[in-house]
């Protein structure tokens, strides 16, 4: 994976220039403006029509889903099997686990409270190192809960899934948490498909425009100039993909192990710090 990311700022820079040298400045310019553009008109229309996009079209097949799955959910369940029983060894019953989960304050905190209450010279900061989101609920059925959620919703979740009504519980985390995420979800791939498609429809217009080429001295000039613009989308690329890991490791808990082991690549990464 590093060294395909490498491979990936070499192929950005290397195909930029080739290719806008060819293309020339004025086709480049113009492409670059027509990009921006379409970042922009792309990001305005998914942030002020994605609800309705969503609500529309997505909601009732995405909200089945997630309350199907919610409801299979019991969060004191996995917390006591996974945790207290199979970690520690500590045998606690459901409705113990449940009524500390549903306390008020630190949920991690009132959770090692009760693990040490229940085995003598139990490491309390050790528990309390499993009451996280990446790793309660990793390898379980409650693979909803492993979006990269804050750690805030993260609590949330796990005291609406301690519910003991299924039906009420699955209700409640889609409104309380499980749509907010579907609807940022849709925004993002509704940005990107109106990218494409506008761009695409842009780079048409762009490609018949040929002019310049006929005057000998500005063609050489464009020619260079279209280099250097190569250069700067090159670099415009790498950002993006850079850009793109951020939101994945943001929204879907993907680890940027990797990106760190990279010899060029983490530079552009750590941009976006």
């Amino acid at each position: 994976m590093s060294l395909i990311l490498d491979i990936i700022v070499g192929a950005s820079f290397i195909i930029g220039i080739s290719t806008n040298a060819r293309r020339g400045l004025v086709k480049s310019l113009l492409l670059v403006f027509g990009y921006i553009v379409s970042i922009w008109l792309s990001a305005y229309i998914s942030a002020n029509y994605c609800d309705e996009v969503y609500g529309s079209f997505l909601e009732n097949s995405i909200e089945q889903k997630l309350t199907k799955q919610t409801m299979k959910i019991d969060s004191a369940e996995i917390i006591r099997d996974k945790v207290f029983i199979r970690e520690f060894g500590v045998e606690v019953t459901v409705e113990e686990v449940r009524r500390t989960v549903l306390e008020d304050g630190d949920l991690a905190e009132n959770l090692a409270t009760l693990a040490a209450s229940k085995k003598s010279g139990l490491d309390k900061k050790l528990v309390k190192k499993f009451i996280s989101k990446d790793k309660l609920f990793k390898n379980s059925d409650a693979g909803i809960v492993e979006i990269a959620m804050s750690n805030e919703d993260f609590v949330s979740a796990v005291r609406i899934l301690a519910d003991e009504d299924d039906g009420h519980r699955a209700e409640v985390f889609y409104r309380e948490i499980g749509r907010d995420y579907a609807v940022t979800a849709t925004k993002w791939v509704m940005t990107l498909l109106l990218y494409a498609v506008i761009s695409a429809l842009i780079s048409l217009l762009v490609s018949n425009i040929n002019f310049i080429d006929k005057i000998p001295v500005a063609r050489f000039l464009n020619t260079i100039l279209g280099g250097v613009v190569g250069a700067i989308e090159g670099f415009v690329i790498v950002m993006i993909v850079a850009l793109g890991i951020r939101v994945a490791v943001a929204l879907l808990g993907f680890n940027d192990h990797a990106v760190y082991d990279t010899a060029f690549f983490k530079i552009f990464y750590d941009i976006f710090k």
